[in-house]
C-alpha cells in the first residue's frame, strides 16, 4: 500500500479487481428494497423484456419481475453459468461478430446516429411498482424491511 500512496504504483494486471456493489433484492422469499438519500432499488428478482416492431426493429424494454409478471417481448437476462459451469459453449469470434451485426441492424435509427440524440424507451412494470409502493408505505409507518 505504501508504494501506491507514495510512488503511484498500481496493482499489476495479474492482480485485477472488480469494483461493484451488491444490492439485495430478495431474502427468504420476500422482496427487499434499499433506501438511501435520493435513491432506492426496485424489490424482487428482475427480467428485462425487449419489444420489436413488424420490421424486427427494437421498440423498447420493460423491466419486470422474474416470475409471474407476464410481459410480451424477448427475455434478455439469461443464465451464463449454473453450478459453476457454462450453460452454452464458448462462441467463436466469427459467431460473436455475426450476432453483433444482427443486433446492430435491429437498432432503431434514432440510436445509430450522433445527431439528434434520442432516448431508448425503458419502463418499469406495474408488478414492480406495487411491492415497492407497499414497502415504502410500511416503512413510513415504521414497519421494518
Amino acid at each position: 500500500m505504501t508504494s501506491v500512496i507514495f510512488r503511484g504504483d498500481y496493482p499489476t494486471s495479474d492482480a485485477p479487481a472488480l469494483d461493484c456493489a451488491y444490492k439485495l433484492q430478495k431474502y427468504a422469499g420476500q422482496p427487499r428494497r434499499k433506501h438511501s438519500e435520493g435513491k432506492a432499488t426496485w424489490p424482487g428478482r428482475k427480467q428485462v423484456f425487449r419489444g420489436f416492431d413488424a420490421e424486427n426493429c427494437m421498440m423498447g424494454d420493460v423491466v419486470a419481475l422474474e416470475e409471474n409478471d407476464l410481459q410480451s417481448g424477448d427475455p434478455l437476462i439469461k443464465p451464463v453459468m449454473i453450478a459453476g459451469r457454462r450453460v452454452q459453449d464458448k462462441m467463436s469470434l466469427h459467431d460473436v461478430r455475426k450476432k453483433t451485426l444482427k443486433s446492430y441492424v435491429n437498432l432503431p435509427k434514432m440510436l445509430t446516429t450522433l445527431d439528434n440524440a434520442s432516448i431508448y424507451p425503458v419502463r418499469i412494470s406495474e408488478a414492480i411498482h406495487r411491492p415497492a409502493d407497499q414497502m415504502d408505505t410500511e416503512l413510513l409507518y415504521n414497519k421494518s424491511y
